[in-house]
Order: structure tokens, then C-alpha cells, then sequence
């Protein structure tokens, strides 16, 4: 990527997102000071980080592909479009399940004027909920399509699935190491399973597009954090209801066989699971996002040459070897080769 077209996108999510940052980061190191003590108190510190992680990721993907790679906006609202059907559809159910009154539904439909790509209108009763329902249906496309990322892992994977145990928030080192972990793993998974197999390239598009959707939009973000300013009663009643859980999270007393503090623990690495999830998916898409571009910029007959070329490589040493490991590795290699060869011929000293 253009050092140039990074600094523009960069710039593009600070101008639309940084009030949203800067409300992250408070709330997260406020939770850190504020916790001191609490069994939860990571969690809770690093749920706010890594929605900013996500926000961002899903930004740059979204700006990068719609904008630096000259995709109009029409055509990348419907390469997407699963994620903003389930983004909605999300806000529905959400919305219905906690009472509110849908006035409008449009899951599916491009605004060129506004951007807008799909809405849930709503009214919801003058009571102490507001601030709460406000905070369920504005986050409620991260459970929605981050549960579906992490379901659609099941067929990727071949039935293997990430458990709670590799969470691990006792330090931001740790915290790397597991999105780290998670993502090698991950294009493990794509290099050595997905593509040799191109029926599992319909659950990997789709991933991502879920992925895209799981990410609140700041539209989402600001109807929460303005109804704690606008609704002063329900917002002391929010945080008065938060308090008490914080304080019940902290219980020994068993319930069903298990603590308290137990399930509140396992909850929340729950949470932390579905966004790490969410942000491996996000964080391994930008390289292929890249190779994609250096592909599009080709002609015709270069496309078509080295798909062949990358093909035919594959099959040979699949055959020579019996190694779907080596024959991927092989044919991936030729053809970031040929994409960087055609593109750039005099490194080939080719004239």
C-alpha cells in the first residue's frame, strides 16, 4: 500500500471517528482506575479497547476499498451487503426484544446522497430503559454478526472452534499474543484448508462481510452516548444498575454449581472472544485486500495468465508431492510473483 493512500485513510476515520476514540479510551481507562481491585477489572478495561481496534480496522477497510481502490460506492454496498442485512436485522430483533416500536425497516438499501446503506427507525417509551435500550440496540450488530463470524468458523475450520481458555487479559502483552495467535492460526486456516477447497470461499466472503457489519456505526454510538446527557434519570438508573452488577460479579455465592464471579468472568471473555474474533477476521483481510488491488490494477490477459500459471503450479506439485501444504505455498508464491513481475516488468528486465 502507498504510504500516501495510508495517510489519507488514516486521516479519514480521524475526522469522522475521533470523538468516538477519545470516548473509548476515557471510558477504558476510567474503568482501569475505577476497578482497582475487582476481579473484572481487565475485562472491562480491554472490552472499550478493542471496539476501537474494530471501529478502526472496519474503517480502513471500508474507506480503503470504497475510495483508494476506485470501487463505487454502489457496487461495494452490494459486495457487502450480507454484513448490512445483519447489521439492521440485529437492530430489529434487538429492538423488538426490548419493547421498542419499529417505525420504519429498511435492511438493504444504498443512499448515494447520504452513504446510508440500511436503517432501523424506532421509538422506544419515556421510562428509566432508555439509556440501557439505547446501549442494547446501538451495539446489538456485535453479537448478532459476531456470533455468526465465530459460527461460520465451524465450517472453515473443518469443526474446530476457539474455546475461552486462549483468552488472556492479565496484560496488554498477553492481550497482542492472543490476536496474534488468533490471526496465524487464522490465515493457516485460509492458506491450507479454505483455498484448496473453493466451496469454503463462500463462508470465508461471508465472514467477512459479517465481520464488516459487526462494527457500530458512529450513528449507533452517538444515540447511546447522547441519551446519557438527554435522559438524566435513566442515566443514573444505567449507572446505578451497572454498579450493582459490578458489585454482584464479585459474589463467590454459587449458582447452579457454579460462582458468581465465575460466570461473570467467563461472560465477559465471551465478549473479549467474539470481538478478537471479529478483529483477526478484519486485521487478515487487509493482506488479501491488498493482493486483490495489485490484481485489479492488471489487464485482462495478465489476470487470466496468472491464475493459469498459479494453477497449473499447484496441480503439478500436488501431484509430485502429495502436499497440499507444499502445492499451496507454491502456487501462492508464483503468483505474488507474477503480480508483482506483470506490474513492474524491468524487475524482471523485461522492457
Amino acid at each position: 500500500m502507498k504510504a500516501k493512500g495510508f495517510l489519507k485513510t488514516f486521516q479519514l476515520i480521524l475526522s469522522t471517528r475521533l470523538p468516538v476514540i477519545i470516548l473509548f479510551l476515557i471510558l477504558s481507562y476510567s474503568t482501569f482506575k475505577a476497578l482497582d481491585g475487582y476481579a473484572i477489572r481487565n475485562h472491562l478495561t480491554v472490552i472499550p479497547l478493542l471496539f476501537l481496534i474494530q471501529i478502526f480496522l472496519n474503517d480502513y477497510l471500508m474507506i480503503y476499498l470504497s475510495n483508494e481502490m476506485e470501487l463505487t460506492r454502489r457496487w461495494f454496498s452490494l459486495v457487502i451487503a450480507p454484513g448490512t442485512i445483519l447489521h439492521e436485522l440485529s437492530h430489529l430483533i434487538s429492538g423488538v426484544f426490548t419493547g421498542c416500536y419499529i417505525t420504519d425497516v429498511q435492511l438493504f438499501k444504498h443512499n448515494p446522497r447520504t452513504g446510508l446503506l440500511g436503517f432501523v427507525g424506532y421509538t422506544q417509551p419515556k421510562d428509566k430503559w432508555i439509556v440501557l435500550r439505547n446501549l442494547i440496540i446501538g451495539f446489538s450488530p456485535f453479537i448478532g454478526c459476531g456470533l455468526v463470524v465465530l459460527a461460520l468458523n465451524y465450517f472453515i475450520t473443518q469443526g474446530e472452534m476457539p474455546d475461552l481458555s486462549i483468552i488472556d487479559v492479565s496484560s496488554f502483552t498477553e492481550i497482542y499474543y492472543t490476536l496474534a495467535n488468533l490471526s496465524i492460526e487464522y490465515l493457516g486456516k485460509i492458506f491450507f484448508t479454505v483455498l484448496p477447497k473453493p466451496i469454503l470461499w463462500i463462508p470465508l466472503y461471508l465472514q467477512f462481510c459479517f465481520a464488516i457489519g459487526s462494527a457500530p456505526s458512529t450513528k449507533d454510538i452517538k444515540i447511546f452516548f447522547h441519551s446519557l446527557f438527554k435522559h438524566p434519570v435513566s442515566a443514573i438508573f444505567f449507572a446505578i444498575l451497572a454498579y450493582c452488577m459490578i458489585i454482584i460479579s464479585e459474589s463467590t455465592v454459587n449458582v447452579f454449581g457454579f460462582e458468581v464471579q465465575e460466570i461473570a468472568l467467563q461472560t465477559l471473555s465471551a465478549i473479549i472472544l467474539i470481538l478478537s474474533y471479529s478483529i483477526t477476521v478484519l486485521l487478515c483481510s487487509i493482506p488479501f485486500v491488498l493482493v486483490f488491488e495489485g490484481f485489479l490494477k492488471l489487464g485482462l490477459v495478465q489476470r487470466f495468465t496468472a491464475v493459469i500459471l498459479s494453477l497449473v503450479i499447484y496441480l503439478t506439485v500436488l501431484i509430485l508431492t502429495d502436499s497440499v501444504h507444499k502445492s499451496v505455498g507454491a502456487a501462492i508464491l508464483l503468483f505474488l510473483m507474477l503480480l508483482v513481475g506483470l506490474k513492474n516488468k524491468k524487475a524482471f528486465f523485461i522492457k
